[in-house]
């Protein structure tokens, strides 16, 4: 029973680890707080590894939940004695809830994002079209995450990002905001630019 308690907090911990580079900008957004906190960008490769390990542990855990309860049916001389909360099917029904929340996670996040930063008219202003290519993003999250803080700047247009693309296409005034500041504002949500180029 001990070894289902330590199973399941195994899932939960690679569940959230697989899910931090998703969960802290989206803590960051809603806090208000610097993007600093959304420095975990280096654990996307590894989200593919973690989902596997929290699906492992978790079905570990109720495999060893389903066989003691097998073995307590089939014991009938020992007295039946209730399980702690930790021990039990609600404790481990709990935890596996947690752990798909956590790992779908990417699919969902959108709709914890402010609408603030809409796209904005703009009338006979210089507009411009330039791709960014950055590196990092690997989910919905990081595009919502990138688009939010583009779309933040004075001046933006329209913003359309990719992660299967690694790119994000921005339209802007070039007389409300420059490409420096783009590429600070990218930058800073921890995913990088590593090129950009004038849509022709």
């Amino acid at each position: 029973m001990k070894s289902d308690n330590k199973t399941a907090g195994l899932g939960i911990l690679t569940a959230f680890a697989a899910s931090l580079c998703c969960i802290t900008p989206l803590l960051t957004a809603i806090a208000g707080a610097g993007s600093f906190v959304a420095k975990f960008v280096w654990l996307a490769p590894l989200r593919p590894y973690l989902t596997i390990v929290t699906i492992c542990a978790i079905a570990f855990a109720w495999f060893t939940q389903w066989k003691t309860a097998q073995t307590s049916a089939a014991d009938c001389c020992t007295p039946n004695k209730k399980p702690s909360f930790f021990q039990g099917k609600t404790f481990l029904s709990l935890a596996t809830l947690l752990a798909a929340l956590m790992l779908t996670l990417p699919y969902y996040t959108h709709i914890f994002y402010p609408a603030k930063g809409q796209t904005q008219a703009v009338s006979s202003s210089p507009i411009r079209t330039i791709t960014f290519k950055i590196d990092g993003m690997t989910c919905g999250g990081c595009v919502v995450h990138i688009t939010q803080e583009i779309k933040q700047l004075e001046g933006i247009v329209h913003v359309k990002t990719s992660y299967e693309k690694g790119n994000a296409i921005v339209s802007f005034d070039s007389t409300a905001v420059d490409v420096v500041a783009i590429v600070k504002a990218i930058d800073e949500t921890g995913y990088t630019v590593v090129q950009h180029a004038i849509e022709k």
